[in-house]
C-alpha cells in the first residue's frame, strides 16, 4: 500500500494536480489510513499505573510515533499536490485568539481530569485514575500535543482545506466530521448502545473546531483545546488504578 501511494503521488507530481480537485480528495484521507494501518500492527498497551511517571511512558511514545508517521503521510501528499500551508490552515490566528488558546487549555485541563472519570462509567465503565504523580504530566501533555497536532491538522487541515476543493465547504465540513467520529469508534465501549451516543458526540466534536478553524484561519485554537482535553486520555490510559 505505501509503495502504491508514492507512485500515485508521484505521478501526480508529474501531472500538476492543482487544478484536478478529485485528487485533492483522494489524498486528503491519506494520512487517515496511515493511521489505520499503524493501528493496526501496534502492540496492545494495557492500561494501568506502572508507567504513570515515566518520562519515556510506553503510551506516551507509542501516540508521538503514530503522530510522527501519520503527519509524514500527509507531507508527503502535500509535497506531490504542492499543497502550502495555506491550504491546511496551518498559520498564525489573529492575534485575539492567542490569548484564548493560552488560556482555554488551563483551565480545561483540570476540569477534565476531574470531570472525565465521572463521566465514564456508562460507556467504558469505572476508570480510576492517580493524580498523585506530578511528572505523569510530562507525558501526558507530550500524548496530548502528538494526538490533538495529529488528528486536527488531519481533519481539519487536510480533509477540511483540500477536500473543499472537490466536496464544497459544507460537504467537506461534514465529512471531515464523520470520518473523525468513525475513528474513534473501538472496541473499548461496554456495549454497542452505548457507542451511539459517544459517536454522535465525537462526530459533534469535529463539526465545531471544523467551524472555528473556518471562521479563523487556523488551528492553533482547535489544537490547544484538543490538547487539552486529551490530557486525561493519558491518565485513563497509564496513570489508572487497580479496579
Amino acid at each position: 500500500m505505501a509503495l502504491l501511494t508514492i507512485g500515485v503521488l508521484s505521478g501526480w507530481h508529474r501531472a500538476r494536480p492543482a487544478e484536478q480537485p478529485l485528487l485533492w480528495l483522494w489524498a486528503a484521507p491519506l494520512p487517515v489510513q496511515a493511521r489505520l494501518a499503524y493501528e493496526s500492527v501496534q502492540p496492545v498497551i494495557a492500561p494501568g499505573i506502572a508507567d504513570c511517571a515515566d518520562l519515556l511512558s510506553p503510551v506516551a511514545v507509542a501516540r508521538v510515533l503514530q503522530a510522527a508517521i501519520v503527519l509524514g503521510t500527509l507531507a508527503l501528499a502535500a509535497v506531490m499536490l504542492g499543497a502550502d500551508r495555506g491550504s491546511l490552515s496551518a498559520r498564525w490566528p489573529r492575534r485575539r485568539i492567542v490569548p484564548i488558546s493560552t488560556v482555554g487549555p488551563l483551565v480545561a485541563v483540570p476540569i477534565g481530569l476531574i470531570v472525565g472519570p465521572l463521566l465514564t462509567p456508562p460507556f467504558f465503565g469505572p476508570i480510576g485514575i492517580e493524580l498523585g504523580l506530578p511528572a505523569a504530566i510530562i507525558p501526558a501533555a507530550a500524548l496530548a500535543l502528538a494526538n490533538a497536532s495529529m488528528e486536527e491538522i488531519v481533519f481539519r487541515g487536510a480533509i477540511l482545506g483540500w477536500g473543499t476543493r472537490a466536496l464544497g465547504a459544507s460537504g467537506a465540513l461534514v465529512a471531515q466530521a464523520i470520518l473523525f467520529g468513525v475513528t474513534h469508534v473501538g472496541p473499548d465501549f461496554r456495549d454497542g448502545l452505548v457507542m451511539l451516543p459517544v459517536l454522535a458526540a465525537v462526530t459533534l466534536g469535529g463539526l465545531i473546531p471544523g467551524v472555528i478553524v473556518r471562521r479563523t484561519g487556523s488551528l492553533l485554537l482547535p489544537i490547544a483545546i484538543h490538547a487539552a482535553l486529551d490530557v486525561p486520555l493519558y491518565y485513563a490510559f497509564a496513570c489508572r488504578l487497580p479496579s
